[in-house]
């Protein structure tokens, strides 16, 4: 085998519930009364990419004004980087496991993922270090 392509939310990490009270944290930031609760953030999920997220989720609002979601978005990123600078994430079982053996076999190690790359490199600088052995992401 030649390589091993990850993705990130979800395969390396379960990051849901971070992302989830990251967006909250933001969207109290910038006075917006939205909350999103677990099962509502679950649907949610079904739209790629944060951005996309919040946008849908205006749009479904009934005629409410869609938010500058970049700067919404930026905001909640900053407050997920945070959270994993703080310790609050670490990989699923087996995953440094498999990727130090995948390493040690000379596979090649890639990201493949719609996430910020602030998210990766935080999650990965974490967990794994700086020598973390990803070749691409």
């Amino acid at each position: 085998m030649p390589a091993l392509i990850f993705d990130v939310d979800g395969t390396l990490a379960e990051t849901e519930e971070l992302h989830r009270q990251a967006f909250n944290r933001a969207f109290a930031d910038h006075g917006i009364g939205w909350q999103w609760d677990e099962t509502l953030y679950r649907d949610l999920l079904r739209v790629t990419g944060g951005k996309e997220r919040i946008i849908a989720y205006a749009q479904g609002q009934g005629g409410m004004a869609v938010p500058d979601a970049a700067r919404l978005h930026a905001a909640k990123t900053g407050h997920y980087v945070d959270a994993v600078d703080g310790g609050r994430l670490a990989l699923r079982p087996g995953i440094a496991a498999l990727i130090a053996e995948a390493r040690a076999r000379g596979v090649g190690l890639a990201i493949a993922t719609t996430t910020s790359r602030d998210n990766v490199d935080s999650l990965l600088a974490h967990t794994l270090g700086p020598d973390h052995g990803f070749d691409v992401i």
